[in-house]
């Protein structure tokens, strides 16, 4: 079973152009069995398919174009739908094509329940939401846990007991954050479709992996240690976005990382994996 959502544009925007950002993210662009322009990305489990048409080819009445240039500033002009499957990981490529088209043109969506969105409220719901970025607000159901939790991968951050775990959040801010976003969480880092959401950990919490001692001793000096807990979200741009916030932490203090895998790492294997362009990062 698929969806669909329509991004629309003020700008002259052909298919070959929009079949460009498809290619862009690691897709492929192509043709319909009738020869139709199309583009199919596939990542993981998520996969979409984009269906651009020439410009000014719109099959809209006067009120509906009216309603979509109010929110563009300017009549649209331009249109693409991006259609994708009901795996949880279609969701995110769609929105990582809408940032990506955004970062071109202006753009806004017409989403599932044909709510028209700018990218201001796009982003809002990105920021607010752990699924249904493609849902009106009166039908989203705002129970996210369960969701966020299948689809981040467990990351620590161990600092040396001399190290307030605090002062990382406060570092995060310095980086943009958001502070305290719910309940669960101390701060929020995004950028893109890329999260990365911390917890502060009790002090002298951090355990120590099984062999692991003399490198802790080595790189934090004596127990015990402090830690802050990172929940990366697996899409693209959100490992590198923790990484970002590793290296600012490093450029400070001593720090190790601790992967879901129990693999642990100095600031330079972080480094390294970053410049070899290592997949996952922070884990194996």
């Amino acid at each position: 079973m698929s969806r669909s959502v329509v991004l629309l544009s003020s700008a002259i925007v052909g298919p070959a152009e929009f079949l460009e950002v498809v290619r862009a993210l690691g897709g492929e662009p192509g043709a319909e069995p009738g020869g139709a322009p199309s583009g199919e990305l596939e990542r993981d489990e998520g996969r979409i398919w984009v269906h651009p048409y020439e410009p000014d080819t719109l099959p809209y009445g006067p009120p509906l174009l009216d309603a979509y240039a109010r929110k563009l500033g300017a009549p649209p002009r331009s249109r693409v739908v991006v259609e994708f499957t009901s795996a949880a990981g279609s969701e995110w490529l769609v929105a990582e094509y809408v940032l990506a088209v955004a970062d071109r043109w202006p753009v806004v969506v017409d989403d599932l329940g044909e709510q028209i969105v700018g990218m201001e409220e796009f982003q809002d719901r990105l920021s607010d939401r752990y699924g249904g970025f493609f849902v009106p607000d009166a039908s989203y159901d705002a129970a996210p846990a369960a969701a966020r939790r299948r689809r981040v991968t467990d990351v620590t951050l161990i600092l040396p007991a001399a190290v307030d775990p605090g002062a990382l959040k406060r570092l995060a801010r310095s980086l943009g954050a958001r502070m305290d976003p719910d309940e669960h969480t101390d701060a929020l880092l995004q950028r893109g479709a890329g999260r990365v959401w911390l917890r502060l950990d009790e002090p002298g919490a951090a355990p120590v992996e099984p062999g692991k001692g003399d490198l802790h001793r080595r790189v934090l000096g004596d127990a015990p240690y402090n830690s802050v807990s990172l929940e990366v979200l697996d899409t693209g741009e959100s490992q590198p976005l923790a990484a970002e916030l590793i290296q600012a932490a490093a450029a400070r203090w001593p720090v190790l990382i601790r992967g879901a895998s129990g693999r642990v790492m100095t600031a330079q294997d972080v480094q390294d994996r970053v410049a070899a362009g290592t997949h996952p990062v922070l884990d194996r």
